[in-house]
């Protein structure tokens, strides 16, 4: 799967509290990224509901595309 600008990666391992990754990401480009950690991540789920919607609807889609290749 291809990541497009504003992507979410490693969201997750932000969700479960695992260190353990399910996927790995190669950069084929120049990119840009934001790094944040569980404590920034924890309070943006809890003080921007959009972000959280975001988040969810991120984790649905992936859950959905697995599914169809199962």
């Amino acid at each position: 799967e291809k990541a497009e600008k504003g992507a979410l990666l490693g969201e997750m391992s932000l969700v479960e509290d695992a260190a353990q990754r399910s996927a790995t990401v190669t950069a084929t480009s120049y990119c840009k990224l934001v790094t944040i950690d569980a404590s920034r991540f924890n309070f943006l789920i809890q003080n921007t509901p959009n972000f959280a919607i975001h988040v969810m609807r991120v984790i649905a889609s992936r859950l959905r595309n697995t599914n169809k290749l199962i």
